[in-house]
């Protein structure tokens, strides 16, 4: 009957997170779309220097105190008050030392410009460490379906801020404020719908307690996340503000999309596989299952937004972005591999071994600093063909020590991702063949994504995907549809 609770609640929460995800990216992508054809590449370049600091120091936030709330097996006001506050108070320091050293970040990059957005744009990290501690309350409770409504209202919010200050002709500053807006909608929408309220309580020996875990996820993260972001230190600060800008306007939708397919699971898949920390086979289990449906939706995404990369940036961001497309190609194969990582990681943090997750990293990510410094000499793409090598080496790595732990081998990682990959190959040539037909551009590009999904679609169904077939009983669950049980039952 439990197993029957959490499966039920773990494919609850699947849907309200997908559902989240699905309506959040749509509204994202139009504000993308009016903010570039409004911004120049030059304003966004600025911006994007000062998220170098702000991803960074906002890794407090996402693998501080938190995950260690969501990992332990009780917990209770203390331990919610304790994490409140300690992460208040540190995030709170991480912006006086922003503040503080946001000149020198002008100096280095040589544009005086990106310290006052810098310094603005730094409020986010205090009032995402306030959200941090609801969200992990959310978490742990399985009531994932707040989520969605949460990030409704914080999408809605920024995106209204972001395109009324770019209208009004405030550049740079529109992108501070739809990032502001976004992050303070979602806090106090979430502060209004739970119960949770911080009290007046502190342990120091609870704090110990989590900060044994937390400080090992933590710096696993901040490898991680140093790794991504010195590949735009390297390019803002060597090369120009406009180089910067079409290196992560490529990245910019493949990111989007690994976020809001990606991420949603393996926020459901933390919690759900720390319940079945104890049973090695059960959660070796939910981690081949989550890998066949996270690779199920984001391959073919991937696959199809590389094949279909320069049509759509002309048409979507017009001519003056067409420089980011063998960017977006390249991302579009970084974060086609980024989820297995991510899961392995789930399951790590899971077992409580965040040893293991900092000895990985810190391999990883020095021979990705060593790639960088490499390859920054020879140019901007030459960064970002040394990525698809770090990207490919990561990912094998991973697979070798999850054998070791996990007993999750190299061989079944293949098998649980073969049948995707090859719909996808089936998709990748339907699409490149639609692409030689003499049409209009809009056209051609409208009919390759309609090709691209059917021809993916029908792959999956004759091949008898299990991915598919799971994904249907999780939708039929929740949409009762007459073609979703036949569909599923010819599987």
């Amino acid at each position: 009957m439990a197993n029957d609770s959490l499966r039920n609640k773990t494919m609850g929460g699947f849907f309200w997170m997908f559902l989240e995800k699905a309506g959040t990216t749509l509204m994202l992508f139009l504000v993308t779309l009016i903010l570039a054809r409004i911004l120049s590449p030059e304003e966004y370049g600025i911006v994007s220097i000062a998220l170098v600091f702000i991803n960074l120091a906002n890794v407090f936030v996402t693998h501080g105190l938190n995950s260690s709330l969501i990992q332990r097996s009780e917990v209770g006001d203390v331990e919610y008050s304790t994490a409140f506050y300690a992460s208040l108070a540190l995030t709170s320091v991480i912006y006086l030392g922003i503040f503080a050293g946001a000149p020198l970040v002008g100096r280095y990059f040589k544009n005086d410009a990106v310290v006052p957005i810098l310094r603005v744009l730094a409020l986010r990290v205090p009032i995402s460490a306030f959200n941090s501690i609801q969200r992990a309350y959310v978490s742990r409770e399985l009531q994932f379906r707040k989520f969605f409504y949460v990030t409704l209202v914080g999408t809605v919010a920024g995106a209204a801020v972001g395109i009324g200050m770019a209208l009004g002709g405030c550049g740079a500053w529109s992108i501070v404020g739809q990032y502001l807006a976004e992050a303070t909608a979602r806090t106090i929408t979430l502060f209004v719908m739970i119960d949770w309220r911080p009290k007046l309580l502190f342990s120091f020996q609870k704090l110990k307690e989590m900060f044994g875990f937390s400080w090992k996820v933590f710096m696993a993260a901040f490898f991680s996340e140093a790794y991504q972001e010195i590949r735009s230190f390297a390019i803002g600060g060597r090369y120009s503000e406009k180089d910067l800008a079409f290196f992560n306007k490529g990245k910019q939708f493949p990111q989007m999309l690994f976020i809001n397919i990606s991420s949603p699971i393996t926020s459901v898949m933390f919690p759900v596989m720390s319940k079945k920390k104890d049973d090695l086979p059960a959660l070796k289990h939910s981690l081949a299952r989550t890998i066949q449906i996270v690779t199920f939706l984001l391959f073919p995404i991937m696959t199809g937004m590389a094949a279909v990369a320069g049509p759509m940036v002309n048409i979507l961001l017009t001519d003056k972005w067409l420089p980011c497309v063998l960017f977006l190609q390249i991302f579009c194969y970084h974060f086609a591999m980024l989820p297995i990582q991510s899961i392995l990681e789930q399951a790590y943090k899971a077992l409580g071994r965040s040893d293991i997750m900092l000895i990985l990293f810190f391999v990883e990510k020095l021979l990705g600093i060593a790639v960088v410094l490499i390859t920054m000499q020879f140019g901007v793409q030459a960064i970002a063909w040394g990525m698809v090598f770090s990207t490919s080496f990561d990912t094998l790595f991973h697979i070798s020590f999850a054998k070791k732990t996990l007993n999750y081998s190299l061989l079944e990682l293949l098998k649980n991702v073969g049948n995707t990959f090859f719909c996808c190959i089936l998709m990748l040539a339907a699409v490149l063949a639609v692409g030689l037909l003499p049409v209009p551009m809009l056209a051609k590009l409208a009919l390759q994504v309609v090709v691209g999904v059917a021809v993916f679609a029908a792959a999956a169904i004759l091949t008898k995907s299990a991915a598919l077939k799971y994904l249907l009983q999780v939708i039929g669950g929740k949409i009762r549809l007459p073609i979703l049980k036949k569909l599923e039952a010819r599987l």
